[in-house]
């Protein structure tokens, strides 16, 4: 019996001693799987890759870096590679790192980590986010738990128990490549890594000194370590950037007790007497890292998302009594007016009467957060929504106050966010009004407000925490949080001015919303546009808190507006969003950093500033800039440019003269894009603006794309950007949303196009070719030729194609269509158009011209004005197709009528559309044809040389355009090609060439 009792306490014995040492095996596993470093591709871990585009491993020649290349020539869009890991408990991890250089052309480079968090997310980085001078090896740490916007893209599809590893890698700019563009992208040294010793800072807490010998900047740093054990830290900056500033660690060397904290102080400051010979806000960067027993694959920096913090020693602005950021002058009218020396300042009736309700309204913001403001409006009518006041959301569509209670929660959130912009807008507005009339009660609501965000602001949650994009309090993401906090310094430097604000109150408004938010917005960068929303914010938030090392990186650091200048406009001064509303959306902040940091006592309107003035006033159709015309105001007061005076003009509503020798032809060469024109003042002027280097809007699809005016009327269409609120807005971004051609229904590469010649004079034309080496359709050689012949706008397309192929040709016509030629035309409908290309499901009511398909149709220039009129004739072989549809233009959509020429089965082909504007109803009709082209003896195929003849009220004219250069001749007229236009009767003469 007790043996049986020993046997058995023996088993359980046995039973345990087994369990403990599974228990020390787990363990063991566990701490191999928990190892620091997990290799995916390095010089010892070959990976397996695939992908659409062919990789390889090579050697780097200048460092001897093993390393994996993709390295393409005129690629046709994304190049994509991936490799595939077994899952690793990324949870335990804290960085991707590796090593990356970009040669060749300009590209950009997104990396993906598919499958994490488990078991189907995603995390998101763009490698553009950071400098990247063309090769050069660049070091990356990327945090596994803030990426970019990985939280907002769709669900990953991965094998289960596997971890994918994504490079996506695109030719960055079409309009400033050259002509074979290269890709040739190079990553080393991938791998997972969780440190034993993590480097942190507190931007928040940095503190600026000048004593006698030195200034700069204290930096407070943070070691942890993170494990059981000590550990021995070394800790050092990289000083190849400085030239002036130096560093200096209370600490170098460290050894940290188990889960020890500690704090280390960077110094990183210049000499006084070279602090006094800098310029205000002069600033160099250095950074700092640490590592453990000196091991390489352990160093770490002090990072965030993307983001790698620098120390960034900058020269304090010397001391000045609020407002900071007004000139002089008027700070001082403004301090009369208070001290009651002085009578109040004109205001705008309007802007009084918003700043005294302002006086009734509560301080306090509204509890909800996160909205969106493309989401401000009712889905019910399709109707925008305007803010009016807390709880007044109006109707435009049904003209009354409607109830956010009833609509769903988005609509809801977005009529928060209006509420707390209405706040921030609203508490400049006061200051604004209390600065002019000297009436402090403006100027203590305004503090009121400034006061209830203080309080509410650092409890705010982030609307997701995962993504630095979204890292947001109020807004949606950090972009709507840049233009709800925008309005907040600017307000607080006047308040402050005004005296009603105690000290401890002005602390508690820096500390508790105007550094905090700026530094959120840090955070994150974008690309024009939007980074120009952060900087300014940073930059002027930093110059009202006294933060010089926020304020100098805003302007001068390696994403600050100087940068953003170099990186985000092209020579032209171009947007690289290749949009004039997104030019302006940035070029608005820009203005307003500017004139801060100017009045601030740093010199920031420079001539590489002033060429993003000049690319909107160059390519606009009139001359005179279509948005910001009191940014030009400035602009011109800085510059003294003639070329601002039509909008300086506008801006302050004088008579707008004509250009001095009329209006001539723009070139934009970096952008790609051109603007023909010709009248010697605005009644006479007719344009055309084509695009050739460029997408004609944000995200574009369409290459050759042309707008022609008429007398200030519109002769076509463009798409433009559809707003992201509205159904539509996704055919912004295909194949078929602009004049253009579309081949077998797909997309074109966007690669640019050559432009062959270009005429000036009282006929502007130009000729451009996309050459079968560099493709916007493989396979396909495609010229297009635009010109103006007296009152009619000629489009010209040549076709030549290695197969036969199915070539629609788009045409947006700005009004209704009131009659065709023929008239009695048989349209049926035609349903299966909208699955036939890339963006044609878009489009409504597609029907089929029957078997005699108009040649002309006629349509309103104006809807307003029935007396403008257009005629638009086509021209084109026998068999041509002929659909009418609807299609959709502008932010806010706007149906108009769309006519589309199908070419079948073709391999050299041609088309012809000349847009005639008519003022009267009784003006003669256009007559157009299409004539023979002779040259060296021989007749040339139209796909080769067509010859146009335009008749219409202003006389009669002639159009050669040719793949050939030297003489042709056409009706028995010489004419030289590749390019030539000729008045055969009328006011005009010969164009001619220029380039």
């Amino acid at each position: 019996m007790r043996r049986g009792i020993w046997s058995d306490w023996t088993r359980a014995l046995a039973s345990i001693i087994a369990c403990a040492a599974l228990g020390m095996v787990m363990g063991r596993v566990e701490a191999a799987r928990a190892r620091p470093v997990v290799p995916v591709e390095t010089a010892q871990v070959r990976a397996r890759w695939a992908g659409h585009v062919p990789v390889r491993r090579v050697v780097d020649e200048a460092t001897g870096t093993p390393c994996i290349e993709y390295a393409q020539s005129t690629p046709q869009r994304p190049g994509e590679f991936w490799t595939e890991i077994e899952r690793v408990d990324l949870d335990r991890y804290d960085v991707l790192r590796f090593r990356w250089k970009m040669a060749g052309d300009p590209a950009t480079a997104t990396v993906s980590i598919e499958g994490y968090p488990a078991p189907d997310g995603r995390r998101n980085y763009y490698l553009l986010k950071r400098p990247n001078p063309p090769g050069q090896w660049q070091d990356v740490w990327l945090d596994l738990r803030q990426d970019d916007d990985g939280v907002v893209l769709e669900k990953a599809q991965v094998p289960a128990g596997k971890i994918r590893l994504r490079f996506q890698v695109a030719l960055s700019d079409m309009g400033q490549l050259p002509e074979r563009p290269q890709i040739r992208f190079r990553v080393a040294n991938i791998r997972f890594v969780r440190y034993p010793v993590t480097l942190s800072g507190d931007l928040a807490a940095v503190t600026t000194f000048r004593d006698g010998e030195r200034a700069g900047q204290r930096y407070p740093l943070t070691l942890t370590n993170r494990t059981e054990k000590p550990q021995n830290v070394s800790l050092w900056s990289e000083p190849a950037d400085l030239r002036d500033f130096s560093v200096a660690l209370s600490e170098e060397r460290v050894r940290l007790r188990p889960r020890e904290t500690r704090r280390v102080i960077a110094e990183i400051s210049v000499s006084a007497e070279r602090a006094e010979a800098l310029p205000p806000l002069a600033c160099e960067q250095a950074g700092v890292f640490a590592t453990v027993n000196d091991d390489p694959d352990l160093i770490t920096t002090w990072y965030e998302g993307f983001l790698l913090y620098r120390l960034v020693g900058a020269v304090p602005l010397p001391e000045r009594p609020a407002p900071r950021l007004l000139p002089q002058e008027e700070a001082r009218a403004g301090w009369e007016r208070l001290a009651g020396r002085a009578k109040p300042a004109a205001v705008d009736r309007r802007r009084l009467a918003e700043a005294n309700q302002l006086l009734d309204v509560s301080p306090e913001p509204p509890d909800m957060l996160h909205g969106n403001p493309n989401h401000y409006f009712d889905p019910r009518t399709n109707s925008i929504l305007r803010f009016h006041a807390p709880g007044k959301h109006w109707s435009e569509k049904e003209k009354k106050y409607i109830d956010l209670s009833e609509l769903p929660e988005q609509v809801q959130r977005a009529g928060a966010y209006a509420h707390h912009c209405y706040l921030s807008s609203g508490a400049l507005k006061l200051a604004e009004v209390g600065w002019q009339t000297g009436d402090r009660r403006y100027f203590r609501k305004a503090a009121e407000i400034l006061l209830a965000y203080a309080r509410h602001y650092p409890r705010y949650a982030y609307a997701r925490p995962a993504g630095v994009a979204f890292r947001s309090r109020v807004g949606w993401a950090v972009l709507q949080e840049s233009w709800w906090y925008r309005p907040l310094p600017r307000a607080l430097d006047l308040v402050r001015a005004s005296g009603v604000l105690t000290a401890e109150e002005d602390r508690a408004i820096v500390e508790g919303v105007i550094l905090p938010a700026a530094i959120h917005l840090r955070t994150h960068r974008s690309v024009a546009n939007q980074q120009a929303e952060y900087n300014s914010g940073v930059g002027i938030g930093a110059l009202v808190a006294g933060h010089w090392p926020l304020a100098a990186e805003a302007l001068h650091g390696e994403y600050g507006l100087r940068a953003q200048w170099k990186r985000d406009f092209d020579a032209d001064g171009w947007s690289v969003e290749r949009d004039t509303s997104y030019h302006f959306a940035a070029l608005k902040p820009f203005v307003e950093m500017a004139e801060a940091y100017e009045n601030a006592g740093v010199h920031v309107f420079d001539e590489e500033f002033k060429r993003l003035f000049d690319a909107p006033v160059l390519q606009s159709p009139d001359l005179k800039s279509p948005g910001f015309t009191d940014g030009y105001v400035t602009a011109y007061e800085r510059y003294r440019d003639p070329l601002y005076l039509r909008t300086v003009a506008v801006a302050r509503r004088q008579p707008v003269s004509p250009p001095s020798g009329g209006f001539t032809n723009s070139i934009l060469h970096a952008s790609g894009l051109t603007v023909l024109r010709a009248g010697a003042d605005d009644a006479s002027l007719r344009t055309v603006s084509v695009n050739w280097g460029s997408p004609a809007h944000r995200g574009g699809k369409v290459m050759l794309d042309p707008k022609a005016t008429w007398k200030g009327f519109p002769l076509n269409e463009r798409v433009f950007r559809i707003a992201y609120g509205y159904k539509q807005s996704g055919f912004s971004y295909t194949a078929a949303a602009g004049n253009s051609l579309v081949v077998d229904g797909k997309p074109s590469s966007m690669l640019r196009v050559d432009q062959v010649a270009v005429l000036d004079g009282p006929m502007p034309a130009g000729r451009w070719t996309s050459p079968l080496h560099r493709p916007l359709y493989p396979g396909v050689g495609w010229s297009r030729t635009a010109a103006f012949c007296g009152d009619t706008f000629v489009l010209v397309d040549q076709l030549a194609s290695e197969r036969p192929r199915c070539f629609d040709l788009f045409a947006f016509l700005p009004h209704d269509v009131t009659g065709t030629v023929p008239a009695q035309t048989v349209w049926k409908p035609f349903p299966e158009f909208a699955g036939q290309g890339h963006g044609y499901d878009s489009f409504e009511e597609p029907e089929v011209a029957g078997e005699a398909p108009p040649t002309g149709f006629d349509y309103r220039l104006d809807a307003k004005d029935e007396r403008p009129r257009g005629r638009l004739t086509l021209l084109s072989p026998e068999g041509t197709r002929l659909f009418r549809m609807k299609g959709y233009i502008r932010w806010h959509p706007v149906r108009v009528p769309v006519i589309v020429r199908r070419l079948e089965n073709a391999r050299n082909a041609w088309a012809v559309a000349a847009f005639t504007g008519r003022m009267e109803e009784n003006a003669p009709l256009p007559a157009i044809r299409v004539l023979p082209v002779e040259r060296e003896g021989r007749e040339l195929p139209p796909h080769e040389a067509l010859a146009i003849e335009v008749t219409d009220a202003s006389g009669k004219y002639l159009l050669l355009t040719s793949e050939h250069a030297g003489a042709h001749r056409v009706a028995g007229c010489a004419l030289e090609g590749p390019l030539a236009t000729l008045a055969l009767e009328g006011p005009s003469r010969a164009s001619r060439a220029g380039q």
